[in-house]
């Protein structure tokens, strides 16, 4: 059993946009995780120490 792909993107993202288009020529399993466009709270922990999120698949 393959893993199910997860897209974690900016909705607006030019590239995010071009990966899904892909993703879907090629009849692969995925799914979305949009990242809100604003900036966490001040004080908020982030995960990994990213200062921000990438476009990324796991």
């Amino acid at each position: 059993m393959a893993a199910e792909l997860i897209l974690h993107h900016y909705d607006f993202s030019s590239y995010s946009e071009k990966v899904r288009l892909v993703l879907g020529l090629k009849g692969l399993s995925w799914r979305s995780v949009d990242i809100p466009p604003v900036l966490p709270p001040r004080g908020a922990r982030r995960a990994g120490g990213e200062g921000r999120a990438n476009d990324r698949i796991r």
